[in-house]
């Protein structure tokens, strides 16, 4: 869910609230800024935000570009289908990440995320697929006895690995 309410601006300066939440995206936002007075070449040509909604964790600014921010919701729209949402907010969580940026740059596709899940819990279940992997039974109970996951959490906390309120994502 992505809205924004758009406001008149000449109006607006004369002391008369004119303006529509508007959901996004949107095909005719040149309708839509006509349906609250704003047209090119006219007495009233600019619109600004007066209010926004999302799910996304997205600051809208009120002289935003509603042009780019359809463009925008788009691609968020189409992340949200693909179930990518909470992947894209949890790398953005980890290194403060601006949301557009993180999308044209899609370096969030290369890191790994573990979806509700912190990086003690993941940690225990890489190393237990690895354990998985020693054939001598004798080895594997010795290094299963002297593993201490939370220190070992903690140093991969430090070198890539960023718990988020998300789940915890690999970078």
């Amino acid at each position: 869910m992505f809205k924004v309410f758009i406001t008149n601006l000449g109006k607006y300066t004369e002391g008369e609230l004119v303006g529509k939440w508007l959901d996004l995206p949107c095909n005719n936002i040149t309708e839509q800024l006509k349906s609250i007075d704003v047209r090119p070449n006219s007495k009233y040509e600019e619109a600004f935000i007066t209010d926004y909604e999302n799910d996304w964790n997205y600051n809208v600014g009120e002289y935003e570009n509603i042009y780019s921010l359809n463009e925008l919701s788009k691609k968020l729209e189409k992340i949200q289908k693909e179930g990518s949402k909470e992947w894209l907010l949890a790398y953005c969580s980890a290194l403060g990440e601006n949301l557009q940026d993180a999308i044209e740059n899609q370096e969030y596709q290369n890191s790994c995320f573990y979806q509700n899940e912190k990086t003690i819990d993941v940690t225990r279940e890489l190393f237990n697929e690895w354990l998985n992997t020693i054939k001598d039974k004798e080895l594997k109970k010795v290094i299963k006895w002297h593993f201490d996951y939370e220190e070992y959490a903690e140093e991969q906390l430090m070198d890539r690995y960023y718990d988020t309120e998300y789940g915890c994502i690999y970078i």
